[in-house]
């Protein structure tokens, strides 16, 4: 009898489903009773219904962010205005840029001089090492013409970083707009 009952439902519940996915007219509701089964079969048909909501609530953005400059100084331009859609990367301001101008002129005059100097330092060390293969300098003034060089090289590594860093301080005296979107104000 339980074989029975558990073939019987899914049969009954075969033709439910079938006749709840079949095309209907679109807007109506058909309705069908069989006595036999006892079952009442309804189409579902989507029908629009559009009513106006009113509601109140606040507007907020989606992403914001107060933004300033990196470096110290006098705003010397300004490139936007309240109201004004930017794309990321747009420029808003500038800073004051002459003395970062002149950071990194400096900083380029230091990198040729340690450069110059290195290179004084790597022929003098290659004079000072045909010298002493011929035995005419000690170890010693070999080492000293050794660490002379290997203090030059490091004047251009600290030089070149020093300009580096100059280079961008003047880049930060120019603010952009971290993302896209709207100014909302000035400060």
């Amino acid at each position: 009898m339980l074989l029975r009952q558990l073939f019987t439902l899914p049969v009954i519940i075969f033709p439910i489903a079938l006749a709840a996915c079949g095309e209907g007219d679109s807007g109506t509701v058909e309705s069908a009773s069989s006595p036999s089964t006892g079952v009442t079969v309804t189409r579902v048909v989507e029908v629009e219904h559009v009513e106006p909501i009113m509601a109140t609530g606040t507007i907020a953005a989606k992403q914001s962010s107060n933004i300033g400059p990196l470096v110290e100084g006098v705003v010397e331009e300004i490139f936007v205005r309240v109201g004004d859609r930017v794309q990321k990367g747009d420029k808003l301001f500038r800073m004051r840029d002459v003395d970062y101008k002149r950071l990194v002129r400096e900083a380029e005059a230091s990198l040729d001089v340690a450069k110059a100097k290195y290179a004084q330092a790597q022929r003098s060390f290659d004079r000072t090492k045909r010298l002493s293969e011929q035995g005419h300098i000690s170890e010693s003034g070999l080492d000293i013409a050794r660490t002379e060089l290997d203090v030059s090289r490091a004047g251009v590594n600290q030089a070149t970083a020093i300009l580096e860093t100059a280079q961008q301080q003047l880049r930060d005296a120019v603010v952009t707009a971290p993302f896209d979107g709207t100014v909302t104000a000035p400060y």
